[in-house]
């Protein structure tokens, strides 16, 4: 996921076998499924999550964080404008 380049805490990590999440222990990123801003279709939505706490490192909450955010994002009327939010 080129995305992650530009975020400082998602250090080289762990990617999901869909390639849909990429995390580490201070930061991940998921790309979001079919989320669609009418006057971009082409462009792709992704999640980004960081930790800046000093000492914090932990791959697998990380991967849940990312797994939950990303999750609800699809799910809500920011993925789908107009919609009511709900699948």
């Amino acid at each position: 996921m080129s995305v992650a380049t530009v975020h400082a805490q998602v250090e080289p990590g762990h990617v999901t076998v869909d390639k849909k999440y990429l995390y580490s222990g201070t930061g991940a990123v998921g790309k979001g499924k079919d989320c669609v801003d009418p006057t971009h279709p082409d462009q792709v939505l992704y999640t980004v999550v960081q930790s800046y706490a000093a000492g914090r490192d932990d791959a697998a909450t990380m991967k849940k964080l990312i797994t939950a955010y990303t999750t609800a994002v699809e799910r809500s009327t920011a993925c789908r404008p107009g919609q009511s939010g709900k699948r």
